[in-house]
């Protein structure tokens, strides 16, 4: 059933990994990683640009730096940008390649218009409805375009469910889920998107987002958008089922494709998590750990963060919130 879900809404393929906090519950790819030539979608390697997930990422070695003292989330940002300029390097690897389903010639028109760096093209006379969207960088976005598979990056899930494991403490996890401003900073939305989104408003922590979904229940995590890319990586609130997907259909235009992809991926996530929830509660192959949420508890009745007016305006702490709002 997930692969027609993806057939009707045009998306090449996907890559999906259901974990606890230990072990890999489920993992399955789904379609094509290439159109043409045609490549099979793979778990472990095919490689996606995770876009606006990669701020969780970010997040845990921040709080790397904060357990060494190294930075402090309330110290102005501008304390720490005076460190030379380093370069980056990625190594050559198998990318997905992006594609986007264009239903007829103005979805063409808006792609070469809207976005003509991209240089996008009709994929093939074979495939005439199938736009390319080549390789691509932007120097200035914030995720540097950082790039793994879905099975790496449910390594990292595990890590975040399981109280940060070897790289971070229990407390800078709990740090992560509070959200900023204890709730009291209002949602930037200048444009009135949100009051027209099928998608509530989500609260911000430390770049984990926490977004209610169509059941009412709560889950924490981040989801990602490129050219080409539509991706979700969510646990439930109980921590314990994480749900990765990635794939390669494109909801950027039209507009209300993006609406769609959503539902669509909603709609997986919640199956799934009513599948392995199931599991869970019958095998107790996972135990609810409630050690992260008295940290949490009592650093959000201690913090300062629960006191908007306290918080420094250009402190890590603030412009993590702030990147949600803006990319």
């Amino acid at each position: 059933w997930i692969e027609k879900y993806l057939n009707d809404t045009y998306i090449p393929g996907a890559a999906i990994v259901v974990v606890n906090g230990t072990h890999t519950l489920y993992e399955h790819a789904f379609g094509y990683h290439s159109i043409s030539p045609p490549q099979l979608m793979d778990v472990e390697k095919s490689i996606f640009g995770i876009a606006s997930i990669s701020k969780t990422i970010i997040a845990v070695a921040v709080m790397q730096l904060v357990e060494k003292e190294l930075v402090d989330l309330d110290t102005d940002i501008n304390h720490y940008l005076s460190e030379p300029h380093r370069r980056i390097f990625h190594p050559k690897e198998e990318l997905v390649k992006h594609n986007a389903y264009a239903f007829n010639e103005p979805d063409f028109n808006a792609w070469t218009q809207g976005v003509p760096q991209l240089n996008v093209t009709k994929l093939s006379e074979n495939f005439p409805t199938w736009l390319n969207i080549p390789f691509f960088g932007f120097s200035v976005y914030p995720s540097g375009l950082f790039r793994m598979s879905a099975r790496s990056l449910s390594k990292f899930l595990q890590m975040f469910m399981n109280n940060g494991s070897n790289l971070i403490s229990p407390k800078s996890i709990a740090e992560m889920k509070i959200v900023v401003g204890g709730g009291l900073i209002p949602y930037y939305d200048p444009s009135g998107i949100a009051n027209t989104s099928v998608v509530a408003p989500p609260s911000f922590g430390l770049s984990w987002t926490w977004q209610t979904l169509k059941d009412g229940r709560r889950y924490i995590g981040h989801s990602g958008t490129l050219p080409g890319s539509r991706h979700w990586m969510i646990v439930n609130e109980k921590n314990t089922v994480g749900v990765i997907i990635l794939s390669n259909g494109d909801s950027n235009v039209p507009s209300d494709r993006s609406q769609e992809y959503y539902k669509l991926l909603e709609n997986i996530h919640l199956a799934l998590f009513e599948c392995f929830e199931a599991e869970v509660v019958k095998s107790s192959a996972c135990q609810y750990s409630h050690s992260v949420y008295d940290i949490l508890k009592h650093m959000y009745d201690e913090s300062i963060a629960s006191q908007i007016e306290l918080i420094p305006r250009n402190s890590l702490r603030t412009l993590f919130n702030a990147s949600e709002h803006f990319y």
